[in-house]
Parts: structure tokens; C-alpha cells; sequence
């Protein structure tokens, strides 16, 4: 997830139906969890159900009269709008709460995931509901994780003020971390991606072993 990178795209595709030319662009967060809702029907083995699916996602997705589409092209329209729509970076929030929901809670509830960002960021900023639903998808998620972070701070600081900090020796006993906040030992992943340091390069002489092999197997066969 680069941040700046969400902030500024504006993810588009136009695509050509019967002579017209529309442009599909990614939905904001409120839409965008319509769409996931509605792309669970799509899955449905009723061929009516998946068919009003089909044509409940395109609308969604920003296509008017979708039920006015060719038969021919209406895969590819669907393909497209969902790979605009659903090719989305998760955060560790996120999928921290996706597993857990496959633990049924009586305080779950369908698409309970959208309401936390609605709560979550209406208590924080006091924006509107009506301002998060148009927030794009990944910056709502952004702004989540955030506040989790800062909330869980705030405890942890004032935990470090309190005797239960601290056992009968006067050693610190660390406050419990956040499910899914993980410590990620080795280089960052633009350390990774860049070219390997002189030290760490091999040594001697290198062997390229599946080269070695092609060439005893050319030899074999003359």
C-alpha cells in the first residue's frame, strides 16, 4: 500500500458497448461495499439470480441500463468492472477482521466491516456518514488503521503509568499488541527490490547448474 500513490489515482477504463463509449472508474467506499455484497450473489447457481446480479453489479459500477447490453459482451464488461473494483489492497486490520468473522459472533452482521469504518471514522474526525461513503476505498482504510494505532498508544502510555505495569520485581510487562500489528524482521521491501550489496554477492566461481546440464545433453546427442 503506498499511501500518496492511493490519495492521487484515479483508477479508469473506458470500455466500448454497442457504439458507446463509457468510462468506468473505481467506486467510492460506499459503493465499493455494495459491490462486494452484490458480487457474493454472483456466485449464485440460479441462472435468474446470477443474471439480476450481473446487472445490479454493472449499475453499481457506474453502467446505465446494463440489462441493455449484448449477451456477447456483457462477460467482459463484468470482468472489467470488477477488476477496477476489487483489485484493492487490504490492510492488516482488515484481514485480521476478515478471519475472525469466520467466527460467528451474535454482534456480527453483513457488511459489519463498513460500519466500523463509518463509526471508527465519524467518532475520530466527526465527518458525516455522508462524506466517509464517498471517501475512495483504500484512504477510508488508511484512516482506520490510524486511529486504531493511535487509540492503542494512548492505552499503552497510560498502562506504563499504572502499577500493573510493572510485576513484583519492578519489571515492565509489555502491554498487549494489537491482533494483527506484526514486527517485520529483514529489509523493507524497497531494501528488497534494490540491487544486492558487493558483500553479499557470491564468491568464487559460480556454477550454473541447469546450464550445465543443457550443455552434457547436447554433448549426449551429437
Amino acid at each position: 500500500m503506498n499511501f500518496l500513490a492511493a490519495l492521487h489515482e484515479q483508477t479508469h477504463q473506458t470500455v466500448h458497448i454497442d457504439g458507446r463509449s463509457i468510462v468506468l472508474s473505481r467506486r467510492p467506499v460506499g459503493e465499493h461495499y455494495r459491490l462486494r455484497d452484490c458480487g457474493r450473489k454472483l456466485e449464485s447457481e440460479d441462472p435468474l439470480e446470477h443474471l439480476q446480479a450481473v446487472f445490479d453489479y454493472l449499475e453499481i459500477a457506474g453502467i446505465p441500463q446494463p440489462e441493455q447490453i449484448l449477451a456477447a459482451d456483457l462477460a467482459s464488461v463484468l470482468n472489467t468492472a470488477i477488476e477496477i473494483n476489487e483489485r484493492i489492497d487490504l490492510l492488516p486490520w482488515q484481514t485480521t477482521y476478515l478471519t475472525e468473522s469466520g467466527k460467528t459472533k451474535n454482534t456480527d452482521y453483513d457488511n459489519r466491516e463498513l460500519a466500523i469504518i463509518i463509526h471508527t471514522l465519524a467518532e475520530a474526525y466527526h465527518w458525516s456518514p455522508e462524506t466517509i461513503l464517498n471517501l475512495p476505498p483504500e484512504i477510508a482504510a488508511c484512516y482506520v488503521q490510524e486511529i486504531m494505532l493511535s487509540e492503542w498508544q494512548d492505552r499503552e502510555f497510560s498502562y506504563t503509568l499504572s502499577e500493573a505495569a510493572y510485576d513484583e520485581k519492578g519489571k515492565y510487562r509489555p502491554y498487549p499488541a494489537l491482533s494483527w500489528v506484526v514486527e517485520i524482521a529483514g529489509p523493507s521491501e524497497k531494501e528488497a527490490r534494490g540491487p544486492v550489496k558487493r558483500s553479499m554477492l557470491p564468491d568464487g566461481i559460480v556454477i550454473d547448474y541447469e546450464k550445465e546440464q543443457n550443455e552434457i545433453k547436447a554433448n549426449q546427442d551429437q
